[in-house]
């Protein structure tokens, strides 16, 4: 099974709280993605909690998983759940479940925003 985690899972994992060990405990075996839209957001929030330690955090995040780039096929995908949930929905999070969709990648997250969505394990 290939799983796509978001950044909200990828905080809740590195705080390491029980939602985040649960996520941990999803990712046994498989394969992991995340999109390049999630390490740009990863990037500025980590670097408010842990500073110049974050580029190390990202180094390991980017080392233990396959990122996939932002391409025209996932913007085009990407718009279209943006549209589909009236705008009540961030673009970087469109783009993870766009990109987990076209690579037949369940997204993992506890976002609000993605709750209910098809290709959704919410924790």
């Amino acid at each position: 099974m290939k799983l796509m985690i978001d950044t909200w899972a990828w905080i809740e994992i590195l705080t390491g709280t029980e939602k985040g060990k649960k996520a941990k405990e999803l990712m046994k075996g498989k394969t992991i993605y995340t999109t390049s839209g999630n390490t740009y957001e990863l990037r500025y929030k980590l670097r408010e909690r842990y500073g110049k330690k974050a580029d190390e955090i990202i180094r390991s995040i980017i080392g233990n998983s396959v990122i996939v780039s932002i391409n025209d096929k996932i913007s085009e995908r990407a718009s279209e759940i943006k549209f589909s949930k009236k705008g009540d929905i961030g673009a970087v999070d469109c783009f993870t479940l766009a990109a987990g969709e076209l690579i037949g990648a369940k997204v993992v997250t506890g976002d609000p925003h993605m709750k209910g969505m098809s290709n959704v394990i919410y924790i």
